[in-house]
């Protein structure tokens, strides 16, 4: 093993050398608004890690409060009622929801509505860990990732949350 890796060592060298080889290039950054943050923290969050016998087991669980991710704010986005409307593609079922007492009261009561559909939400709005708590509560089984939801709000040209985007279009 050991004479194999020398000689790819050497080869590798001489491809150096010689000009035909360069070493990989830096990753090419598509997308930064400006307020990028790691994603193993998001990840751990959502429940999703490199072992994946636990992810199941850690999927409703709420992350530490210690986590840097907090606050979540969305800038597009305000509590309120968003209306009912068609869109022109089909969208996997994703709700958007806050901390506010409003998007606390949709959530639990739409849950099951939520499970059924296999929905995932977004919390778009999370002052601190305690908030990312009580969504968590709120939500029970249904997924949830606290994310801005700028980016989502200006492309489906939402103002208000709690909402269901689904396959039939928006709604409340």
């Amino acid at each position: 093993m050991k004479r194999v890796v020398f000689v790819g060592a050497i080869l590798i060298a001489q491809a150096a050398a010689a000009g035909q080889w360069a070493p990989p290039a830096p990753p090419v950054v598509i997308y930064d608004a400006g307020d990028t943050r790691p994603l193993a923290p998001l990840a751990t969050a959502s429940g999703l890690g490199p072992d994946p016998g636990t992810v199941a087991a850690r999927a409703n669980q709420a992350p530490p409060p210690t986590l840097a991710i907090f606050p979540v704010k969305s800038a597009l986005l305000t509590p309120g009622t968003e209306p009912a409307r068609a869109l022109d593609r089909p969208m996997p079922p994703l709700c958007l929801v806050g901390d506010d007492a409003q998007s606390l009261a949709w959530l639990a009561s739409r849950r099951e509505r939520l499970v059924r559909l296999g929905a995932s939400c977004l919390a778009v709005s999370v002052a601190d860990a305690r908030a990312w708590h009580k969504i968590r509560a709120a939500a029970g089984p249904v997924p949830v990732t606290p994310a801005p939801g700028d980016d989502i709000a200006q492309t489906l040209g939402l103002r208000h949350y709690p909402v269901l985007v689904g396959p039939r279009g928006i709604g409340p």
